[in-house]
């Protein structure tokens, strides 16, 4: 307000008897490149209780508020395995909710029977994981990969051991493959207090790109959101 064109601000109104002449307000607009974000969420046994819920709960909310905005697209999957024997199980990647085709009344209806149980494949599914962000929107689309997980990885088949220092050089070059194709992340430890923990958590995935808030705090995770959206 207080322009010398524009809108009146009835509020300045009185300050024309003193000789005010800027006594105009304008509306300024904003505007933002169409964006998209894959939340990820660890569904491993490990995850089962308060990290869980505080997880979901974090999750929902983000897709609520993009559900009414008009250039926000979500989808949320879960990492976890299927398979009924060791020799035959695979890492798994579920969609689970994908705002351009589902209402959310989805998340309403069906995401309360959703439970976590099985290892931990986490880099496993990361390439998959990609190729959805890569077919959401088009070039000019803004992409983000947010993750919730509660430590290290674990994944065990025939003659096939997915976890320790391997696993995370494997995660860390899957993240930096991530980031190459333009995605931009932000990777949340979920219960995260040992100091080791924190180490290996920001070698795979980045220092400038983990956060350690309390994902039940919608405040804290709704700032650090903020800070990745504007440093994008």
């Amino acid at each position: 307000n207080r322009l010398r064109s524009g809108k009146i601000d009835r509020r300045a109104i009185a300050s024309l008897g003193f000789g005010a002449e800027a006594v105009f307000e304008k509306i300024v607009t904003t505007s933002h490149n169409a964006a998209c974000l894959h939340i990820s969420i660890d569904a491993s046994g490990s995850m089962n209780g308060t990290r869980w819920s505080n997880s979901q709960i974090a999750a929902i909310a983000i897709a609520k508020a993009a559900s009414m905005t008009n250039n926000m697209d979500v989808v949320i999957s879960y990492r976890s395995i299927y398979g009924y024997h060791q020799n035959d199980t695979k890492p798994l990647v579920m969609i689970a909710y994908d705002s351009r085709k589902d209402s959310i009344n989805k998340i309403t209806n069906l995401f309360r029977y959703l439970t976590p149980g099985g290892s931990t494949p986490t880099g496993l599914c990361f390439e998959a994981i990609l190729d959805e962000i890569n077919g959401m929107g088009g070039a000019d689309t803004d992409k983000y990969f947010i993750n919730f997980s509660d430590g290290n990885p674990y994944f065990q088949a025939t003659n096939f051991d997915y976890s320790g220092q391997l696993a995370d050089k494997h995660i860390r070059k899957q993240v930096n493959n991530m980031r190459a194709a333009g995605v931009k992340i932000l990777s949340y430890y979920i219960d995260g207090n040992s100091e080791y923990g924190r180490a290996s958590f920001d070698y795979k995935y980045g220092k400038q790109s983990t956060a350690y808030v309390s994902v039940a705090d919608i405040i804290p995770l709704a700032k650090s959101l903020n800070k990745t959206f504007i440093e994008r």
